[in-house]
């Protein structure tokens, strides 16, 4: 696949994941590639939810090129957070 469409294809399934947690979390706050809008103890996940002030959880969107050794440490990272972390990775046919 290319980088044009997984690049695509990583920020339209962010937004898809808003729309459907949007139910469920009142605050989702989101940072698309290559952004840093959106900070959770110094780091900066794709997908950030909260409800009612407290964050609640956070989820990382990856696509078959982002797989390797560093995201792996990237996830360790934000597994230290203390907070639920999500890996998203869309299913390729």
């Amino acid at each position: 696949m290319s980088l044009n469409r997984e690049n695509f294809l990583h920020d339209w399934i962010i937004e898809e994941i808003e729309k459907k947690f949007s139910k469920e979390y009142n605050e989702i706050k989101v940072n698309k590639l290559n952004e840093k809008n959106y900070e959770f103890k110094g780091s900066y996940p794709d997908i950030i939810f909260g409800n009612y002030g407290q964050i609640v959880m956070i989820g990382e969107v990856e696509t078959e090129s982002d797989i390797n050794e560093n995201i792996i440490e990237k996830w360790k990272n934000l597994q230290s957070l203390d907070i639920s972390c999500i890996v998203f990775v869309p299913k390729i046919s």
